[in-house]
């Protein structure tokens, strides 16, 4: 039992289960004051290997039961519990579905995913190689060029007004199923984390008037799966209006992209 554990044993295993088919790991991430909080929420029989934790965490397992490989023996763990993980990987396999919190210290209130995962866990690079090469959606590329030209602007001023800073706030404090990572349509785009279905309240594109980073970095295309609404706060949300795949395994979710034509509209008065 003790060589399954060891960490080479362990990015064999990897190896192995990367080319398997991949089962949902949804992930939500909880901002408060000076935390951030990683929920994970996996079903029964899910063989899984988590990401290395740089340094010891507080954990809370809310929900659920599963089997710990650790060392020379393997424990269970059922909810509810807490208590402080060690650095290092596990593997680990799910016995009833559960819901298990990572609590991280968060003093920067830092909102952007990529870094707050760069300063508390490490990922192979094999994880990290696979999210990044995607092929172009070229279709959703050639849509923008066309909205662009129906709009009588050109792409390089609408970038530019899109690059603005002056407009942009973070995400409010609370929960969010998304991410900024890599696109295959332009840059970088909004990124689920979990499973979503029609009708979802995704996250608040706009907040106190300033685009959040859903309103800066969510992608165009002519076959959304999201749209935006005006609530009567004000701000604008994205709804989610098909299935949209979240986390499998430790690879990133869908794309999150509305139809731009829907936000000139809804800026000029149009439906919500």
């Amino acid at each position: 039992m003790n060589a399954v554990a060891s960490p080479e044993a362990i990015e064999r295993v990897e190896e192995i289960m990367l080319a398997m088919p991949q089962v949902a790991c949804n992930v939500r991430h909880i901002f408060a004051p000076g935390l951030y909080l990683r929920e994970l929420t996996m079903a029964a029989g899910t063989v899984a290997i988590g990401h290395g934790q740089r340094r010891a965490q507080v954990n809370i397992f809310l929900r659920g039961a599963v089997r710990i490989l650790n060392g020379d023996r393997s424990i269970e763990l059922r909810a509810p519990l807490t208590y402080v993980g060690a650095a290092g990987r596990k593997i680990g396999i799910v016995l009833e579905d559960i819901v298990w919190l990572n609590v991280y210290p968060n003093p920067s209130d830092e909102r952007d995913i990529d870094k707050l995962e760069a300063e508390h866990l490490v990922k192979t690079e094999t994880i990290a190689r696979m999210n990044r090469e995607l092929l172009p959606d070229l279709r959703a590329r050639a849509d923008f060029e066309a909205l662009v030209l129906e709009a009588g602007r050109d792409t390089d001023s609408v970038r530019q007004e899109s690059e603005r800073t002056d407009d942009l706030c973070d995400f409010p404090p609370g929960p969010y199923c998304v991410k900024v990572g890599a696109s295959a349509i332009e840059g970088r785009g909004l990124i689920a984390t979990a499973d979503m279905a029609p009708g979802d309240i995704i996250c608040p594109a706009t907040h106190a008037g300033k685009r959040t980073p859903a309103g800066r970095f969510t992608n165009h295309s002519d076959r959304p799966n999201a749209l935006p609404m005006r609530f009567t706060d004000g701000e604008i949300y994205w709804m989610a209006i098909a299935p949209i795949e979240g986390s499998r395994g430790g690879f990133d979710g869908a794309e999150i992209t509305i139809d731009y034509r829907e936000v000139r509209a809804l800026h000029a008065g149009g439906s919500s």
